[in-house]
């Protein structure tokens, strides 16, 4: 569930959260997100990133999940909100300052992500992908936006009515 408050200025404020999604088998595998969404839709989109990462052999993002997913099961994992914070944001794609919470939280706790979300220094988000839920494609992280207004984005948009 997403909460909007909007002050006299423009910029928009709204509630995310900071999860972990960890391994029943092994208290040693947990993973830290971030998200507008509620958890459980979130747990979803990374099981759907997975097999999508199965289908495609051409994918190189190193999803961090992956191994631990075909190791245990994508049903021995669950998710838990760590804490909700209210975040300023320009638009709805822009989530710097949840991210930069979820880097203090991977600093934190020990977990398997591979990449943070949030390094000023780092060149890193260049070669992420992202999944489009929309058409249900990877891009490149730095594309995102991009992306949705391609032809081939609207159209899957238009079908599906969203």
């Amino acid at each position: 569930m997403c909460f909007i408050i909007v002050y006299k200025s423009k910029m928009l404020y709204h509630l995310g959260c900071v999860y972990k999604i960890f391994c029943e088998d092994d208290e040693n595998i947990s993973y830290i997100g971030s998200t507008f969404n509620c958890i459980e839709q979130r747990l979803e989109n990374h099981k759907k990133q997975y097999q999508l990462s199965l289908e495609d052999n051409n994918i190189t993002y190193k999803y961090a999940l992956r191994p631990y997913f075909e190791k245990y099961g994508v049903d021995r994992f669950k998710i838990v909100k760590l804490k909700d914070y209210v975040c300023c944001r320009s638009d709805k794609y822009d989530f710097k300052q949840l991210h930069a919470y979820e880097a203090l939280w991977i600093n934190k706790l020990k977990c398997i992500n591979v990449l943070t979300p949030f390094n000023p220094l780092s060149k890193l988000t260049a070669k992420m992908l992202w999944y489009c839920p929309i058409c249900k494609t990877l891009v490149q992280y730095k594309e995102r936006n991009r992306h949705q207004k391609t032809k081939k984005c609207l159209k899957a948009k238009e079908q599906n009515g969203v």
